[in-house]
């Protein structure tokens, strides 16, 4: 029986270290590098879509009003947070980032009803908002008013980064009483439905849903 020297298994042993020490430090090159680069990268994207998704939601809200399509239920589809295959690593099956956010529909009770519904409810302006938390990018909250028919951005301080512009001359209400609120950074839903007209007061029924 050959013999074996002892230098040969020593070899195997050192080989054996060696390669796991450059698989942890790709390992640990990767996460410092390109984990932050696609979550950034997933996050910008998902900050791009949310505004756009509010954009049309605003849109949609308008045409149903000028259409005069009373009892239609619309939707208004929102993704509170990125999806992993935005940031072109689809690969991975743990996310890169964990930002998320949070899409309500509120009456705005600090205005006082603007109109009232003998038998029904008073109707306040409805106010939409959705409120993100990244990791590698900057927060961003949005909010649609039923008031103006605008939508404002905030960045992370507060500070208004642009208006969507509106007409105040033309309401957008909801009953009293409405809430709904929905966090996560899954799918989210916004149904509404036009109920009635009053003097360019245009009522809604509209809440969030998953």
């Amino acid at each position: 029986m050959a013999m074996r020297k002892p230098d040969e298994g020593i070899s195997e042993v050192i080989s054996f270290v060696l390669i796991l020490a450059m698989l942890i430090l790709a390992f640990t090159i990767w996460t410092l590098y390109a984990v932050p680069a696609g979550g950034e990268r997933m996050e910008e994207i998902h900050t791009a879509n949310i505004q756009m998704q509010f954009s049309d939601f605003k849109s949609g809200v308008e045409n149903v009003w000028i259409a005069n399509s009373t009892g239609v239920v619309r939707e208004s589809v929102f993704m509170l947070g990125p999806d992993v295959s935005e940031s072109g690593l689809e690969i991975l099956s743990f996310p890169l980032t964990k930002a998320s956010g949070t899409l309500s529909v509120t009456a705005n009770t600090s205005m006082g009803p603007l109109v009232h519904v003998d038998g029904v409810a008073d109707y306040w302006p409805v106010v939409v908002r959705y409120s993100g938390k990244n990791v590698y990018t900057s927060d961003l909250t949005l909010e649609y008013s039923g008031y103006d028919n605008s939508v404002k951005a905030y960045g992370p301080s507060g500070n208004l980064l642009y208006v969507l512009p509106g007409s105040n001359q033309y309401k957008v209400l909801v009953p009293e009483g409405t809430k709904s609120e929905i966090s996560g950074n899954g799918r989210a839903v916004i149904e509404y439905r036009l109920v009635g007209n009053e003097t360019n007061n245009y009522l809604y029924n509209m809440g969030v849903r998953p």
